[in-house]
């Protein structure tokens, strides 16, 4: 736990933007101001987990994630920084990133408690030598989504260069990181819980869509692996792997209902699964079939193949009797065939209606 005295920081962004140079730096740079030296040993700096890896970057354990924020959410924070990478683009996957916070936070948390550090700023320096422009003036020239930030922000930027080795540099990256902070400090109380708990909606909403975006991975893994077993339709271990596999789409089907059945992604997906569903229903009574199929051949096989008893073996016959017989207790079951022509029509009606859903 925290004093109520520290300030606490927020990290937050992408992974490889340099949330974890940036901590080092403002660690390890030493500065001889008493008052500063006092103020970085009550600083508590802190990385986030897994907040601005989405979409197609990763999908979070869902529930860690939720773990780890309620426990770092008791003491709240001071401020909050979100970490981009100067001289790459701001990307959809950024846009995602500050989309989440606010999902997580509120939708003001960039207002009251957001500062951009900007890293690579070594990257910055060598552009710099052809022009005269501050990091500010680039900063107010831009335009788009972090003009945006930056706006929300209210020009609250910071540029670090995590690589240098120069005194001067790194006390005058720190203290205006200082400064930053105490600007979020005199305008802003600590966000609390009390305000985590306002945000409560929106953070359910997101949640739920990294819910869905799992499962949706997920299933679309399951009937991947499905449609390569087109060719194995062969003994019991692919039995039993089209049974696990059953199983894991009526797990995924349970959990597309624990999330808003209102919506039109999530009704998809659960059509989705119950396709899959047919289909594997499809291929299990193919393989059982055909391992019935090999087990009257070889019930049967003491007197020859199939063909040859069909073809030799007439009424009055000596062993006719004892073949229908053991016919009847070990060849397929015609059933069978009525329900997998049934499963192949639903599989294919199901298809259409997908379709339809997409297309209407």
């Amino acid at each position: 736990m925290a004093a109520e005295t520290s300030d606490i920081v927020l990290f937050v962004g992408r992974t490889g933007n340099g949330k974890s140079s940036t901590i080092r730096s403002i660690h390890t740079t030493d500065i001889t101001d008493d008052t500063f030296a006092l103020w970085k040993q009550n600083l508590v700096l802190v990385k986030s987990s897994g907040i601005g890896d989405t979409g197609s970057d990763s999908i979070a354990d869902v529930e860690k994630l939720k773990e780890w924020i309620n426990e770092m959410i008791t003491d709240g924070f001071t401020a909050l920084v979100f970490v981009l990478r100067y001289g790459v683009r701001f990307t959809q996957q950024e846009k995602n990133a500050v989309l989440a916070v606010k999902s997580i936070f509120g939708e003001d948390v960039f207002k009251h408690w957001g500062i951009i550090v900007m890293t690579y700023g070594d990257n910055f320096e060598l552009d710099l030598e052809d022009d005269p422009d501050s990091f500010e003036d680039w900063c107010r020239s831009q335009t788009g989504d972090f003009q945006t930030l930056y706006d929300e922000c209210k020009s609250r930027s910071v540029l670090f260069n995590n690589k240098t080795k120069d005194i001067h540099k790194l006390q005058m990256q720190v203290n205006n990181f200082k400064q930053h902070v105490d600007n979020v400090k005199s305008g802003s109380r600590r966000y609390s819980t009390t305000n985590y708990i306002e945000a409560h909606l929106s953070r359910q909403r997101f949640f739920d869509t990294l819910k869905f975006l799992k499962i949706q991975q997920e299933t679309y893994q399951l009937i991947e692996k499905i449609n390569n077993q087109n060719d194995v339709l062969e003994n019991t271990i692919f039995l039993n792997d089209l049974v696990k596999i059953k199983l894991m789409l009526e797990e995924k089907k349970t959990k597309c209902r624990e999330l808003d059945n209102e919506s039109p992604e999530v009704q998809q997906l659960i059509q989705t699964v119950s396709i899959a569903e047919t289909k594997v229903d499809f291929k299990l009574l193919q393989v059982r079939n055909l391992i019935e199929y090999d087990e009257e051949k070889a019930c049967i096989g003491t007197q020859g193949n199939l063909q040859d008893v069909d073809s030799d073996w007439e009424p009055g016959h000596n062993n006719y009797d004892v073949t229908v017989n053991r016919r009847q207790e070990c060849g397929v079951n015609m059933k069978y065939k009525l329900v997998v022509f049934l499963l192949l029509a639903s599989a294919v009606v199901a298809e259409v209606t997908l379709w339809l859903m997409k297309v209407l």
